[in-house]
This record gives structure tokens, sequence and C-alpha cells, in this order.
């Protein structure tokens, strides 16, 4: 039995224990340098630091080494990033490669607003921006830098009595006499070799080329070399040199652990690699350097290291503490401690001005540093484009391709193609928008004819004025292709689909106006739209703007097209749920404006003053939907060709815009030129043969039998319409009365059938009623 007095001392001592419970941090990093044991050491430090301080606060870190997953920084990358996508709040500090900060910047606190301007400010503000930053929020602190470095074998150097070089031709010339000298001595066993290069097929690839480019720069100060320069050339042409030289395709194109190999048994004459701390940097023959450059005094390197930084959702009574570790390990006395032990880099370059460090660490090996900044491509950019970059190179070092073809293939993947009137690439731009622009101009003029006597009777479908609207619908539509020109944005993507349906509404409106005034049968929606014309077109074109407003919600993305071994471009696509209803109901309310005209058009068929009329019109709706129909499909094929996705698109809207203009405007003054006459001279002719003919024509009309065939003819047109359509039916479809009387059909079947009817009855009767209320409104 458990006494009273023994129950409160195990109460005390449990909320002793609470009370005096560590807070833990959890940690993770990845240490490719399996020689390295800063983290290890500066763990226990901090450990050490706040259990003296009395903070309560503990790091356990899980340390994975190259051992474990692979030598390559892909390897810490993966690992990292699916661990903040999976198990992200597992760890509270992260150590992580500078190099993928783009990958895990928004898993990351920012720490702008728990650091001083004071600490911020220790280190280089040059590093802080390129290895620290993303989206403007500070997500890191490095607490050791990775600087490539020129490993030169000393005492081959000294027994040669050759200098440690400068540029890269000395290095090839000093190093091929090397290897010729000891090949002749018999003093290698062949496992000697000139130069590694480290152009692998990993990440390590990609930075060794932007350090060897940026190594042809013409001055210390000068940017990255642009890559059709000769500087570029020259980087390359050099490069090629060096492998075939001093190397070999296997020695190049080696990985990270044949160069550690290599440097711990000292059988290369230079290596590239990066700068070793302790212990490893007192056990191996060879002399670290600044890397060689194309001039004396020029020199290249690429900056890289590890972060510190803290989980974004991090929980809110462990912020405090991981931000007082991450100060502990990043201060300037940490710092300066693992510095003189030449187990770091530090960012904090006033350590290397101070006497104690520089008289156990190489200061000035470190302040010659000439980080690569701002190359024309560098691991921001897509690691797709990299890695085409990387191939494109590899095609020229390893295989047979020319200089001329790899810049050019790095140019297409590092440049966005638009089409436009410069004619450096392409002569597409150029051509179409003289083609665009000399048919408007034609257009334009042959409105003229619009306006002169002699052609009136050839346009009296149309007032004159929904005559020009119509021209200025295929106008629209021929601008349609100017939206594909100059860089993409989604304002074009907006203005393009406005034209298209502006264009669209333009021309087929005055159409359906018609077609609904003009109906056999008169009804209040066609005496309507005859009254207010005006009202029914711009009921229309307030329709087009509302629905592509709506595109301003959620408008287009802009996607770039990215073309192995082509030229990449930007097109407009709808990604959004909302925005692919609204393009899909535009297209639909086109495609029923169409088929509501194609209807109508049958029902008024046999009108036949407007007969060649409606043949045109049916055409032109026909190619329409055709082209329509095309329109969409390549939106689901995309073309892999900039020029050949333009000329796609801007063949179809032309075809539309010319056939839409000739069909419905276009051969009328064909017509009118092959057949015109003087207008005048037809009226006074046609004015005497009246006045000849008025007796013979009032005695007709007066006469008992032309009465009564006027007033049987004005009779049959107060004959209940519903009678006539089966007496019209049975003229023109045989027996079809007898199926229509059936006993046996069903009331619904019935009413369809009358409707079909009706139709039938209007198609084939469309003409005498036209005429009929023609006549009665012209009483």
């Amino acid at each position: 039995m458990i006494t009273w007095l023994q129950f409160i001392v195990i109460v005390f001592l449990l909320i002793q224990y609470i009370g005096n419970a560590k807070l833990i941090l959890n940690g993770l990093a990845f240490n490719f340098d399996r020689y390295n044991t800063f983290y290890d050491s500066v763990i226990k430090e901090f450990n050490k630091f706040a259990n003296e301080t009395n903070q309560d606060i503990e790091i356990e870190l899980n340390l994975i080494s190259s051992d474990s997953v692979g030598t390559s920084l892909d390897n810490s990358r993966s690992m990292i990033e699916a661990v903040l996508k999976n198990k992200a709040d597992k760890y509270d500090l992260y150590f992580y490669e500078t190099t993928y900060i783009s990958l895990y910047g928004s898993y990351l606190l920012n720490l702008n607003q728990y650091l001083s301007e004071d600490f911020i400010d220790m280190y280089d503000p040059k590093l802080i921006s390129s290895l620290c930053l993303f989206d403007n929020n500070l997500i890191g602190i490095p607490i050791f830098l990775l600087y490539t470095g020129f490993y030169a074998h000393g005492p081959l150097l000294q027994k040669y009595n050759k200098p440690i070089p400068k540029t890269w031709d000395e290095m090839i010339e000093t190093g091929k006499y090397i290897l010729n000298e000891e090949r002749k001595s018999n003093n290698t066993d062949n496992t000697l070799t000139g130069y590694n290069g480290l152009f692998n097929d990993n990440e390590q690839g990609i930075l060794s080329i932007i350090e060897f480019i940026y190594s042809f720069r013409d001055s210390v100060d000068a940017s990255f070399p642009k890559v059709e320069s000769p500087s570029f050339i020259k980087a390359l042409e050099t490069m090629k040199k060096i492998k075939e030289e001093l190397s070999s395709d296997e020695e190049f194109r080696s990985n990270e652990g044949y160069t550690m190999d290599k440097i711990i048994h000292g059988n290369s004459i230079f290596l590239k690699y990066w700068i070793l701390g302790e212990p490893i940097i007192n056990e191996i023959p060879y002399i670290i350097t600044n890397l060689p450059g194309s001039k004396e005094g020029i020199s290249t390197s690429i900056p890289s290291g590890c972060n510190i930084g803290i989980y974004g959702k991090i929980e809110e009574e462990k912020i405090e503490a991981a931000v007082t570790a991450l100060k502990f390990i990043s201060s300037k006395e940490v710092q300066r401690e693992y510095l003189k032990r030449r187990l770091v880099i530090s960012a904090i370059n006033s350590l290397y001005d101070e006497k104690e460090v520089c008289e156990v660490s190489d200061c000035e090996l470190f302040k010659n540093m000439q980080p690569a900044n701002n190359p024309n491509f560098s691991l921001n950019n897509n690691k797709e484009e990299l890695t085409y970059i990387r191939k494109y190179i590899y095609k020229y070092l390893y295989k047979d391709a020319t200089i001329d073809e790899v810049i050019k293939n790095i140019i297409d993947i590092t440049k966005i193609y638009v089409i436009s009137l410069d004619t450096t690439y392409s002569y597409v731009g150029l051509i179409s928008s003289i083609l665009i622009l000399v048919s408007i101009i034609f257009m334009l003029i042959l409105l003229i004819p619009l306006f002169r006597e002699n052609f009136n009777p050839f346009f009296k479908y149309f007032s004159t004025d929904f005559w020009i609207i119509s021209v200025f619908g295929s106008i629209a539509i021929l601008c349609i292709p100017f939206t594909y020109f100059g860089e993409i944005t989604k304002m074009n993507c907006y203005l393009r689909s406005l034209i298209q349906s502006l264009g669209i509404s333009l021309t087929f409106i005055p159409i359906l106006y018609n077609l609904v005034e003009k109906f056999p049968n008169q009804n209040q929606l066609s005496i309507w739209v005859k009254k207010y014309k005006y009202r029914f077109l711009f009921f229309f074109i307030i329709l087009d703007i509302i629905w592509n407003s709506l595109l301003l919600i959620e408008p287009y993305k802009i996607e770039e097209v990215k073309v192995e071994d082509g030229q990449n471009f930007k097109i407009c696509i709808s990604m959004s749920t909302l925005c692919k209803v609204i393009v899909i109901l535009k297209w639909i309310y086109i495609f029923i404006l169409f088929f509501i005209e194609i209807f109508l058009i049958f029902i008024e068929w046999n009108i036949q003053v407007f007969h060649y009329e409606l043949k045109f019109f049916v055409t032109v709706i026909y190619i329409d939907i055709l082209f329509m129909l095309f329109i969409i499909c390549f939106t689901f094929v995309l073309i892999q060709n900039y020029v050949e996705y333009y000329l796609v698109h801007f063949i179809i809207h032309f075809i539309i815009a010319i056939t839409n203009y000739i069909l419905i405007y276009g051969f009328r003054l064909l017509f009118a030129f092959l057949r015109k006459k003087d207008v005048k001279i037809q009226f006074i002719n046609t004015i005497n043969k009246e006045f000849i003919e008025k007796d013979g024509l009032e005695l007709k009309k007066n006469s008992p039998s032309t009465f009564i065939q006027s007033s049987c003819i004005n009779e049959d047109n107060d004959i209940n319409l519903e009678s006539n359509y089966f007496s019209t039916a049975n003229i023109n479809n045989g027996n079809s009365n007898n199926t229509f009387n059936s006993e046996n059909e069903d009331h619904s079947r019935l009413s369809r059938s009358k409707m079909l009817l009706k139709i039938i009855d209007y198609h084939y009767n469309a003409d005498s009623m036209y005429f009929s209320n023609t006549n009665s409104n012209f009483k």
C-alpha cells in the first residue's frame, strides 16, 4: 500500500520533473562530406550552452550522411522536399543546401521579424541576397559556405619546377608537360590523370558549366558572358580542349566520389572540388587555390553552402527556442571558432580581417573568391531548362555537335519566341501583316459602291448601314491574328476572345435580323425587330461584351510551351474551372446562333427573290462552323512550333474573314460590275412601258372574272392555316395525310407532326406568304 506521504512525494517529483522537462527541437541535416564533423560538434556545443544557461532546450539532430543516400546533391534535395511536403511537422530546424532554396522557401519561416538588422547585416549582403532570400523573405542564415577550389599537386609541381597555373591555358601546358615527363620516367602506373572537370550528369555538371563559362568574362567585374558572345564560344572551345588534351570523357564526366578518391590518393595533377576542411585538408598532397580563368586575375567559383531555417508552421511555444538555437549556431563567436578549426567557410566577411583567424586559415583564398553572380541561366531557373542546357553543351563536349548548333539550342531553350514584324527569325509576321492590311484596305475601298446609284439594285437585301456593319465584322475577324503578336499576356488572350465574338456578331446579326424581319408569317417578334433594328443589334453586342468581361474575373493563364530541340513560346490556356465554363458557354452561344440562322434559312429557302442570298448565307455558316471546330480542336492538339502554331490560327481566321466577306458582300460587287446598268434610264423605260400597258391593265383589273379571281385569292388567304398545311402535305407528300389522321396516334406525336408540317409548309410556301405579307404591308 502506498501511504499518503509516499503519494505526496511521487506527485512532487512528477511536478518537478515536468517543470524541468527540456523542450526538444528536432533537426534534419544532410552531410554529403562524410569527413566533416561540423554538425555533430555544433549541436553538442549548443546543447551544452543551453544546459549551462538553464534554458531547458535541446536539439536532437537526424543527420543523414552521403554513405546512406548517395553522394549527389539530388538525394538531399529529394529527401528534404519529401519531408517538408509529407511530414512537415516532424522537424523544427532544417539544415539545407542553399542550391534548393526555391524548393524549400515556401515551407520555412520568415526570419526578418525574429532577427535584428545588426545580426543580419553581419553577413555578406550579396550572399544573403543570393542564398537566403525567397520572395523577399529571409528563410535561412548561412552556417557555412561551400566554394569550389583548384587543387594543384604540390610535390609534382615542385619536382618539375612549375608554378600553380593562373589561367586555363597554363594549366593545359603544365599538365601535359608533367604527364609526359612522368610517363617517360615510368613513374606512373597509368593512374595519374591531368584534370577531372566534374562535368557529370547530375546538377554538379550544371554548376561546373556555369562556373567555367564565368571564368571567361572580359574582366573581374564583368557580367556573365552572353550565350552568343566570343567569350562564351571561347569557353566552350577551351572546355573541350582540356578534355581532349589533359583528360578523357570518363575522367571529365566522373562524379564527386571519384574526385574525392583522387584527392585522397593524390593521383591527379589538377582537380576541381569543394574546398575541404579539417582533418582531411592536412593529409593530402594538394595546394588549394582559386580556380584559373581565361586571363590572369580572373577566377571563378560557385557559391553554395548550408543554411539553417525554421519550419514555417512550427508550434508557437517552440519558436523562441528555435530562434535561440539559430542565433547561437550562426553567431559570430561560433563561426569564428569553427573557421579557426578549418571546419567551415563563414559568410561573415569581417572574420577574414581578424589576425587570429588568418593565422590558421587561408584568408586570402576566401577574400579572392569571385563567385559566379547573375548568369544568364542559373539554378533558380527551371530545372528542365537547365537540364536541356547541360544536354546541348555535352553534345558538343562529348559528341559531334558544333558550337553553332549548341549556341542555337541554348538560345532556343532560354528564349521565348514571339511573332513580330522583325524578320530575324521568321518572315511570317511581316507577310501575314501585309496580307491582313491589304485585305482590310480593299474591304474599306470596296464599300464605296454602296453609295453609287448604279449599284443599288445589287444591295437591296440589307440596308446600307448593315452592309457596312457586316463588312466590319469580317475586318474584326481579320485582326484576330494580331493578338498573337509580341509577348503573349492575359490582355492578348482577352482581346482575342472579345474580337472573335464581336466579329461573328457583326457579321451574322445583320443576317439574323433580316431572316427574322422577313419571316413568312408576321409575328410580334418580327414586327419588333423591324421597328427596333439597332436595339436588336446592340443586344447581341452587349451580350458579347458581358460574356467576355467574365474572363476578367477568371482570366486565361499564360503557359510556356517548352520545345525540346526547338523554340519555346507562350500560349493562352483556360486553366480554372470558371474560365473553362465561360469559354464553353461562349462557343455554345455561337453555335446556337448559327443553328438558328440555318433553321430560318430553311424556312425561307423558297422565297425566290432572296434565293441566291440564302444559298450564299448558308454556305458561309457551314464554312464558319467547320473552321470554328478547327479552332476548338487546336486548343487540344498543341503544335510544337511557334511559327506553325501562329500560321494555323492565322490561316483559319483569314479564311473565315475572306469567305464571309466574299459570300456575303463581295460576290454582289462582281455581279454589279458585270451586269450594272444605268438605273435612271432603266426607270424611264419602265415608266414608259407602264403607260403603254396602262389601259389594258385597268380593263383587265375591272373585269368580272378578275374581280372574282381576286376575291377568291383573298378568301383563300383567310382559310384556316392548319388545313392549308395538310393540303400542302397532301400535294407534296403523297399519302402522308393518312398517317397524320390515324386515330391511334397519341396527342404528343400529333403535336410534333403538326409542328413539323408547319415548318415544311413555311419552307414550301414561304414565297407566297412573304409576298402576301409584303403586299398587305404595302397597302
